[in-house]
């Protein structure tokens, strides 16, 4: 395996791994968003039809809830689990095995959880996968819902106060075509896109989109406001970055004093500046 890309923002760490694997060609996308959580994303692609098993292994149990599940390893530490991917309604199903033999030795655990994600048959799969470790102090771990048109895009969108995430990878076969990520229960407008796979982040008040990280796109367009008008492998955006260093500071500050009250067709920054789409700095 080589990792064949990399960015480190405020807001993602992203790398991605590349390899084969019994013939089939193997990238995964691995984020790590906000300081908080993980997210992978495989892009598995063959000449022929496959059954596909995604795996998870650790010590503990795992217990499956209605939207993902909870492992709790022998020390209390805890990770929220949520796998899906862009066969139409997602994995075919999913095994848990607590008695998984370990292929070394440990010396602590004969053995540990297993879980597997199978999709039956598939040439080109994209699996979706969001990793939650849980601090001692929250009760309850984030709000997760599988998302799809079961025919452009597969994802997940969880809830957290105050936010919400939606991850969303594209059907492979729709090759460089665009989609509109519609019915994303966040009650706010549509988003269209072609990224291959892409994270955003909006405002529980307001539904304002304020983060965003996609690989692959040539455009982004959400509630009528286009955030990528051109051909990029990879984009990021944070809200308040107005420099353009992946970090909101004095500098970025400086910037929107520099234009404050006016208009946004009168400033220099431009709508930039105008963090609550209220066509005023």
């Amino acid at each position: 395996a080589r990792i064949s890309q990399s960015m480190d923002t405020v807001m993602v760490d992203y790398a991605q791994i590349a390899t084969t694997y019994q013939g089939i060609n193997i990238k995964r996308d691995l984020l790590f968003l906000d300081n908080r959580y993980f997210v992978a994303v495989d892009d598995l692609s063959a000449v022929a039809p496959h059954a596909y098993d995604w795996k998870l292994h650790g010590n503990g149990i795992f217990i499956r809830g209605m939207n993902g599940g909870i492992w709790t390893a022998p020390n209390g530490q805890r990770l929220w689990a949520h796998v899906t991917n862009t066969n139409r309604y997602g994995v075919d199903w999913i095994d848990i095995d607590p008695n998984a033999v370990h292929s070394t030795n440990t010396g602590d655990f004969s053995t540990h959880t297993a879980l597997a994600a199978h999709t039956q048959s598939a040439t080109n799969l994209r699996y979706i996968a969001a990793l939650v470790p849980l601090k001692e102090s929250e009760v309850a771990a984030p709000i997760g819902n599988n998302i799809s048109d079961a025919s452009t895009f597969n994802g997940i969108q969880l809830q957290w106060a105050g936010y919400t995430d939606l991850i969303i990878a594209k059907y492979p076969e729709r090759g460089s075509g665009g989609y509109i990520a519609t019915g994303l229960q966040t009650g706010g407008g549509d988003l269209s896109t072609d990224a291959e796979v892409l994270w955003v982040r909006l405002t529980s008040a307001g539904k304002r989109l304020v983060s965003f990280w996609g690989r692959d796109l040539t455009y982004l367009k959400y509630d009528g406001v286009s955030y990528v008008r051109a051909p990029v492998a990879f984009s990021a955006f944070v809200a308040g970055d107005l420099d353009g260093d992946g970090d909101v500071d004095l500098d970025d500050l400086k910037i929107l004093l520099g234009d404050l009250n006016r208009s946004v067709a009168s400033s220099k920054c431009g709508s930039a500046c105008d963090l609550d789409r209220k066509s005023v700095v």
